[in-house]
């Protein structure tokens, strides 16, 4: 009953993560908003910076994650973001006629999330010692945090379209179902190690010091957060370009594309809730198989001359990114000491951020040399499933890095 309870609060903190489909879904209502002369003629591309400032945010997110844990309990991290969570909506709720309040408030948002990826990653490590358990409740969240940004995203539309799109904040009081689960159904770090132990026989051993001791950045970790960054700035092309190609090259309304963002969550739930099974049955593989899926369901999308094909595309990226993100966060759990864990983690999840950054301005460029111009949006698709199709290929077992020198101390692993 203790470890059912645990799992829960951990699921309940995935269940907020794509909590971002809020701002998504009443994105064309706050264009209009903000666009009037009133409220400061601001123009399309500017109000869609709301959307995209989170990303560039969660980086800072994601890196002090890692140092807060040296001072704070995870379980404290977690509590504290969920509060600021709740608190950065109020705040829109109140100030919503500021664009650059709302701007503020979005930044904040980035931060929190960022700090909630990295914590709750870290968390499923601590509390869970088996690897056959951990990636069940790895793959578990992957399926809550797929469900909830169904969830919100058309929970936020109903109520935008009723009661105004300002309104639709009001969902991230639902965090106080993870603040009061957190609080009261996860045991303090200490306790969670203690229990690790006893289900193991004992402690876990480290990786094998050399010279001065056991470095705090672990070499696969590295090269785990490299690999983060490179599939990231692939895969987020899917994110940032799936509504144009509906509604521009396929000339179909907004909420045709909605359906494929719903569908590619809805994909990313199921293999959620089998992630376990997949990744016993594909082993080290699992990471590249998720990552050459999106390639092809990128490949698919650009490619697609009508909605049907577009919407089996979107189905098939849920699956790989289901498959590729639990696999790289289980990766990196497993690859330090637990002490040093919640660092090495942070420098994946910031992998992921940049990437997350980095990809609009390198698949335009990209594609520009390409075909001219910015590239239309299944030309940058296309882009994206070659640089998939090209990560996957890569050995990364055979290219983990076998020692790496941080200051004055080293590490291997083996």
């Amino acid at each position: 009953m203790k470890k059912n309870k645990v799992r829960i609060a951990l699921w309940s903190l995935a269940f907020e993560l794509n909590s971002f489909y809020i701002v998504n879904a009443v994105m064309a209502l706050m264009i209009a908003y903000y666009g009037t002369p009133e409220q400061g003629g601001f123009s399309s591309t500017q109000v869609m910076v709301i959307a995209s400032v989170p990303g560039m945010a969660s980086l800072a997110g994601t890196l002090s994650t890692g140092l807060l844990t040296r001072r704070f309990s995870q379980k404290a991290v977690a509590l504290g973001a969920n509060i600021v969570l709740m608190a950065q909506a109020v705040f829109i709720i109140w100030f919503h006629e500021s664009y650059y309040a709302v701007l503020a408030a979005r930044a904040v948002f980035g931060l929190v999330q960022g700090m909630l990826m990295t914590v709750g990653g870290s968390l499923v490590a601590t509390h869970f010692a088996r690897q056959q358990e951990r990636d069940y409740v790895m793959g578990m969240r992957t399926a809550f945090q797929n469900g909830g940004g169904m969830v919100f995203s058309s929970l936020a539309g109903v109520i935008a379209a009723a009661f105004g799109w300002q309104n639709a904040f009001w969902l991230y009081m639902l965090c106080v179902i993870p603040v009061l689960l957190t609080a009261f159904w996860l045991p303090g770090d200490k306790e969670a190690k203690t229990g690790d132990r006893a289900e193991e026989g004992g402690a876990r051993p480290s990786p094998r010091p050399i010279g001065r001791g056991t470095a705090p950045i672990a070499g696969e970790a590295l090269v785990l957060a490299l690999g983060a960054c490179l599939a990231m700035l692939s895969c987020y092309t899917f994110n940032l370009n799936i509504s144009s190609k509906v509604q521009l090259s396929l000339g179909l309304s907004a909420s045709r594309s909605g359906m494929g963002i719903m569908l590619s969550s809805f994909g990313g739930m199921v293999m959620g809730l089998f992630f376990h099974k997949a990744a016993a049955f594909l082993g080290r593989r699992t990471l590249s198989v998720g990552i050459a899926a999106d390639g092809l369901a990128c490949l698919i999308i650009g490619w697609a001359g009508g909605y049907p094909l577009v919407l089996l595309g979107c189905a098939l990226f849920g699956i790989g990114y289901a498959l590729w993100v639990p696999a790289i966060n289980v990766r990196a759990a497993g690859c330090s000491s637990p002490e040093n864990r919640v660092l090495n983690m942070s420098l994946v999840m910031a992998g992921l951020s940049v990437g997350m950054a980095l990809s609009p301005w390198v698949l335009q460029w990209v594609s520009g040399m390409v075909w001219g111009g910015e590239g239309l949006p299944g030309q940058r698709m296309v882009i994206a499933a070659v640089f998939c199709f090209m990560i996957a290929a890569v050995p990364w077992r055979s290219v983990l890095i076998k020692k790496i020198q941080v200051g004055e101390r080293w590490e291997t692993n083996d």
